[in-house]
């Protein structure tokens, strides 16, 4: 659960580290479309095994988030187990009822690694992310594009019409290159 403006670092960095699975993730975008926000919420509470809450001033000010925070508050003390997890990406003043729980610190980016490492841990994750998928760079560089490349250049048709139909109506034209 995370505050709209922390999204670029739960999804560009936390959800990467943790490396979990397609699905596993829950977010307002797989709410059902139509129904009641508060029983997505709800359902989205009960089917986690594990809740973990981004801690922000952008976080502690969202009725909406509050609720869900609410709501896997109850499931945690209904269920007695360590499915609420916070983490604390800013430095806030906290509710009492989070106050007490033990948080994951990643209030500077220093902490992070260590911060996601022991999330990972508790979600019984590998040590480690899985490795990025290495994709060979099609370009060659500096190099220039020769016909064994041709089939890595492409969809540039209406750039090179366009081109040369400037170049047609121009008295001068300079060419740079080798």
């Amino acid at each position: 659960v995370h505050a709209e403006r922390d999204h670029a670092w739960v999804h560009g960095y936390l959800l990467p580290e943790l490396g979990l699975p397609e699905g596993a993730v829950v977010t307002p975008a797989d709410f059902t479309l139509g129904a009641s926000r508060v029983g997505e919420i709800e359902r989205a509470v009960e089917g986690a095994r594990v809740v973990v809450l981004i801690l922000s001033p952008a976080f502690l000010g969202d009725t909406w988030l509050e609720l869900g925070e609410l709501l896997a508050s109850h499931a945690r003390v209904l269920a007695g187990d360590g499915r609420l997890v916070p983490l604390l990406l800013e430095r806030c003043e906290l509710p009492l009822r989070l106050d007490f729980l033990t948080p994951v610190d990643c209030t500077r980016p220093e902490r992070h690694p260590t911060g996601v490492a022991r999330l990972r841990e508790h979600l019984h994750r590998p040590t480690s992310p899985p490795p990025a998928e290495q994709i060979p760079c099609p370009y060659p560089g500096m190099v220039a594009f020769g016909e064994a490349q041709a089939e890595l250049f492409f969809g540039r048709a209406g750039e090179v019409d366009d081109l040369a139909r400037r170049l047609r109506h121009q008295d001068l034209v300079m060419v740079i290159g080798r």
